[in-house]
C-alpha cells in the first residue's frame, strides 16, 4: 500500500494542491491575515474548480473591486513559491513574512495596473500586431515575401 506524501507546511495531513492552497494552518492563517482577510473555512469544493467558484461567490457577495481578483492569484502564487522554498531549499517562512511579501507584491501590481489603465485606451486592439519595418532598423535584413 502505498502511502500518501503528508504536507511539508504542516506534517499534518495529506498534500494535496488544495490542502495546501486554503486547508494547510499554515495557507489557512496566511487568507486570514492577508488584506482579503479570506476565511477558507467557508471556502467548500472538492476539487480547484469548485473552490475557485466558492471563493467567487464569497467575493462577489462582497461586492470586491476588481484588483482583489488579482491580489487572489498573488496570493495563490506566493503560497506556492513558500512551499517550493520548502520542498526544494528546506526554508521555512513565517506567515509574517508571507503576507508582508504578498502585501509588497500587491503594491507593485496597483502601481502597476495605476499606470496601464489609463493607457487602455489608447492600445492596439486586442489580436492586432504591431510590425516594424526593416527601413525602421536598420541592422534586420529585409523581411521574405
Amino acid at each position: 500500500m502505498t502511502k500518501e506524501p503528508l504536507c511539508l507546511m504542516c506534517t499534518t495531513d495529506t498534500e494535496t494542491l488544495i490542502h495546501m492552497l486554503f486547508y494547510c494552518p499554515h495557507a489557512s492563517c496566511f487568507w486570514k491575515a492577508s488584506p482579503l482577510e479570506l476565511n477558507p473555512s467557508l471556502i467548500r469544493g472538492d476539487n480547484f474548480q469548485d473552490l475557485w467558484q466558492s471563493i467567487l461567490n464569497i467575493l462577489e457577495a462582497g461586492a470586491v473591486e476588481d484588483e482583489l481578483w488579482s491580489w487572489l492569484a498573488i496570493g495563490l502564487w506566493q503560497l506556492w513559491k513558500i512551499r517550493n522554498k520548502k520542498v526544494f531549499r528546506d526554508e521555512e517562512t513565517t506567515i509574517e513574512t508571507t503576507v508582508e511579501i504578498f502585501s509588497e507584491r500587491c503594491l507593485e501590481w496597483s502601481k502597476v495596473m495605476s499606470i496601464v489603465r489609463p493607457l487602455h485606451g489608447h492600445l492596439p486592439a486586442a489580436g492586432t500586431l504591431c510590425s516594424l519595418s526593416s527601413a525602421a532598423i536598420p541592422d534586420l535584413p529585409p523581411a521574405a515575401t
